[in-house]
């Protein structure tokens, strides 16, 4: 069961990101294709977006709904520095779930969300 829910989360997370926010901050004007970095409080508000998203569908349980982000922090994942958006959610019992982590890129893209945050 575990592995199935992992499965779904990644794979919503695979097809559904880009759709929920690759219109924001978007444009084709221009000969240009610059995208302006975003600052840690709209990281909060795009990856709280994901994670509400992720409750809306069912992929996680509605205790997450009322979490507030409890760690912002920039990390560096390979050659890119992302924004890393904690939520701690206690009510969870499998101490391995508690913790949801939400990956948006600095120019306000959600690039993954697991528990691991890795």
């Amino acid at each position: 069961m575990k592995i199935l829910k992992s499965t779904i989360l990644a794979s919503l997370l695979a097809l559904g990101t880009a759709n929920l926010y690759g219109a924001e901050g978007h444009s084709h004007g221009g000969s240009t294709h610059v995208h302006e970095k975003i600052n840690e409080t709209k990281a909060i508000v795009i990856a709280k977006n994901m994670k509400d998203g992720l409750v809306k569908k069912g992929t996680i349980n509605n205790t997450w709904q009322n979490i507030d982000a409890s760690k912002v922090e920039k990390k560096i994942f390979g050659k890119s520095e992302e924004w890393l958006i904690s939520f701690n959610n206690t009510q969870i019992e499998d101490k391995e779930k508690q913790t949801l982590y939400v990956f948006v890129s600095l120019t306000g893209e959600v690039t993954g969300a697991n528990f691991t945050g890795n």
